[in-house]
């Protein structure tokens, strides 16, 4: 006898009831697919911090693939539209817990993003076969996952994909930071054009684009807030005394949050073990030092795009004032804030270039435990040097 299907829809938060197929539910049992039900969509656990809890991995992929499912409703994505809608449902399968505050040791240690990282945790798993049973092309749908198969795996890992117009206002929702949805990542999925062997945006969506940029900027603004930078940087710290003792392996990028969190506290070395529990007990280090501009000479840029200098630099601080290792944490980066939309726009015969309505800014953050505050302007003095 076959069993009715229990789950028929499920609630969104962003779309309401999502309609689901039985095919759909035997894919969102696969073990790949289950674990992301236990992996934030932020990076920064949201335990650490006074927020909303974050909405998980896997209610961002359903989200997706929702959106990939309209975009393979139009004419021309029709061929693609069953292996776009895996893809969208797979791109996150190489997510490591604690996201892209992890992601660079997967990078130092597999030499693979979370999307080349993807393809391992895909090819010979569970997800693989039923998507093999539903006649989807795996090739193409890690292709797609990976950006490597332009124009079309734009849709799903380009400058605007069906994955950004999602987790964006899926997190900002989530969390607290908003209130309502000023946008809608149904109406702009409806965006995706193919014009000759060109992927591109249609005109008449350009004001929804235009919220959907000024969202992503709020949104980041938070993410590079004090409050949520401090547990960040806390954490990165963490991973990276764990990574320099060889206690971050494969096996590290294939656990769920609490997994993660539960080895790192009582696995770990005493340095890693300290800060993640600190993190835990919302024992958050002020920041002392803070640099943020536009305007950024050639050499600084390329000393704030090395993510090993985060380290180096904290470790030089620890050293000359004799603060505990522990004690000092840096964030250096890039504000993700900005979006360079590299996709044409098309209009009446015209077409456009997407114009950011922010500019790309840099940034070194420092942090300390509060009771090295007295040593502020030395650190300031020794990061300006």
């Amino acid at each position: 006898m076959t069993l009715k299907n229990p789950i028929s829809f499920i609630y969104d938060r962003l779309y309401g009831q999502v309609k689901v197929t039985r095919e759909d539910v035997r894919l969102f049992q696969t073990k790949e697919l289950a674990r992301l039900r236990h992996v934030s969509l932020s990076a920064i656990p949201t335990w650490t911090i006074p927020t909303g809890v974050c909405a998980s991995k896997f209610e961002h992929s359903i989200g997706v693939a929702h959106l990939a499912r309209i975009v393979g409703n139009r004419p021309e994505f029709k061929e693609i539209s069953k292996d776009l809608f895996f893809a969208a449902l797979a791109h996150d399968l190489g997510t490591p817990p604690f996201s892209h505050a992890s992601e660079y040791f997967q990078v130092k240690l597999t030499a693979k993003n979370h999307e080349h990282f993807a393809q391992d945790v895909i090819e010979g798993g569970e997800f693989a076969s039923e998507v093999k049973r539903q006649g989807g092309n795996i090739n193409r749908i890690i292709a797609f996952v990976k950006g490597e198969d332009k124009p079309l795996s734009d849709i799903v890992n380009g400058s605007i994909d069906i994955d950004n117009l999602d987790n964006t206002l899926r997190f900002g929702l989530s969390i607290g930071l908003l209130d309502k949805i000023p946008y809608s990542p149904e109406e702009l999925a409806r965006a995706y054009k193919i014009k000759g062997k060109r992927l591109g945006l249609l005109a008449q969506y350009t004001n929804g684009i235009k919220v959907w940029e000024e969202i992503r900027r709020v949104v980041y603004q938070f993410v590079y807030d004090g409050l949520n930078l401090s547990a960040g940087s806390m954490l990165i710290r963490a991973l990276d005394f764990a990574y320099r003792e060889g206690e971050i392996n494969r096996n590290y990028f294939l656990m769920t949050d609490s997994e993660a969190f539960t080895y790192l506290n009582t696995k770990c070395n005493n340095r890693t073990r300290t800060l993640i529990e600190r993190a835990n007990r919302w024992i958050l280090y002020p920041r002392v030092f803070s640099f943020k501009d536009i305007r950024v000479k050639k050499k600084v840029i390329s000393y704030i795009l090395e993510p090993d200098n985060r380290g180096r630099l904290a470790d030089q601080i620890s050293k000359d004032l004799k603060i505990p290792p522990e004690d000092v944490c840096v964030y250096m980066g890039k504000d993700k804030g900005f979006k360079k939309i590299h996709l044409p726009i098309f209009g009446d015969g015209r077409e456009q270039k997407h114009q950011p309505k922010n500019k790309l800014a840099y940034m070194i953050q420092v942090y300390i435990h509060p009771k090295w505050l007295s040593k502020k302007e030395a650190i300031k003095d020794i990061v300006n040097q």
